[in-house]
């Protein structure tokens, strides 16, 4: 059954190169952090493969047979056991033996197609310069980025992959859970991060993502650091478990000590953009009308602002930070099991900073499911 699935995926990648026009396609990824999370995920969603080194290749034309290399010796034979691919290679040299792939197959004048995660803004979607540069001076035919074709055949997620989003689902409440327990003035953030991640390992995931806000002058997402909590510190985290290569996300608030009415009032506000939002998240809906539904929520306060030009939610699964994302731009329209995270960021000017608050659901042709536990008050820290 497993070994089918990835069967199943290659096909349509390579039904996708062939309406695109591709000759062949190269797919980067890496066991390293980037801007759509751990990169590994395009080499292990269509293989089973999950990436050990932080360079590896899978190389596919459109006749001949799918290519896996990698650098790591020790990796080599549960690389071959893991990975459903024709052939599995190790090599010290991955630009050398790329060049000589394509040489192998032929493709000097074709169309060739690259997948290398990095960027929403496709801006860094590019093969590394060790890579890019040999490529270059032997290939001179056409390249063309085609990362939105793996993109539309990951985002609609199927049943096995909804069982393993709903167990990272279960690991991230319990990680909230945890969060609240432990968080108290003078804990640091770094302590925060390490009772959390042990959690999380401890539940069966494989890794975990975690930002945090904790107040002045830190008024946005970052890295946990060794700042103590204080009193009246605004909290925000970020949650997203990592469960067999699946990603879920959450994003938690709490306040240091009492909760003022103004910091009451400002949750609601974000409370009900959220759940406008949700609402408005149904299979053929167009994505800007559940950008639109918070907007309106939000302009309705008068205090807060809702940048039109920031997404306030995006894919989710073995891409982090994966397509669509929820704009106001959108051109696309929600399909059936596709997942998101929905989280409206709303700025506060006159207190000068960002809140933001968010769960996890699977798009249906009704309301959707949310499966996470929603945080539905402000939680008071003490």
């Amino acid at each position: 059954m497993e070994r089918e699935r990835f069967k199943a995926r290659q096909k349509k990648m390579r039904e996708a190169m062939k309406e695109n026009g591709l000759d062949a396609l190269i797919i980067y990824a890496g066991k390293q952090w980037g801007a759509h999370g751990w990169r590994d995920f395009p080499i292990r969603y269509l293989t089973g493969y999950d990436v050990a080194g932080p360079h590896a290749l899978l190389l596919f034309s459109t006749s001949g047979e799918s290519l896996l290399l990698i650098r790591e010796k020790w990796d080599l034979a549960r690389a071959k056991t893991v990975g459903v691919v024709d052939k599995v290679t190790l090599s010290t040299q991955l630009a050398e033996r790329l060049c000589n792939w394509v040489d192998e197959q032929q493709l000097k004048k074709g169309k060739l197609g690259i997948i290398c995660p990095g960027s929403n803004l496709r801006g860094v979607d590019l093969l590394p310069v060790f890579l890019a540069e040999p490529l270059g001076s032997s290939f001179k035919g056409r390249s063309v980025l085609a990362q939105h074709l793996l993109e539309d055949i990951m985002t609609i997620r199927d049943e096995y992959e909804i069982r393993m989003l709903r167990e990272s689902a279960k690991i991230a409440d319990v990680c909230t859970e945890k969060l609240f327990r432990v968080a108290k003035c003078g804990v640091t953030e770094q302590d925060l991060f390490t009772e959390i991640f042990y959690t999380a390992q401890k539940m069966g995931a494989e890794n975990i993502h975690i930002s945090v806000t904790t107040g002045f002058p830190n008024y946005w997402n970052h890295p946990p650091t060794d700042r103590a909590l204080q009193e009246g510190d605004f909290l925000m985290m970020e949650i997203s478990p990592r469960f067999e290569g699946y990603m879920t996300q959450v994003v938690r608030m709490g306040v240091v000590g009492d909760i003022s009415r103004e910091y009451r009032d400002l949750f609601q506000v974000i409370y009900r953009a959220l759940n406008a939002a949700i609402s408005a998240t149904q299979a053929g809906t167009p994505i800007k009308n559940v950008f639109a539904a918070a907007q309106q929520v939000v302009a309705e306060s008068v205090c807060g602002i809702l940048d039109p030009t920031v997404d306030i939610g995006h894919g989710c699964a073995m891409d982090l930070n994966g397509t669509p994302l929820i704009t106001a731009q959108a051109e696309k329209t929600l399909r059936q099991g596709m997942t998101l995270v929905i989280h409206p960021i709303v700025f506060f000017p006159y207190i000068g900073t960002s809140f933001m608050l968010g769960e996890y659901l699977v798009v249906q042709d009704g309301a959707p499911e949310v499966i996470t536990t929603p945080q539905e008050s402000l939680i008071s820290i003490i």
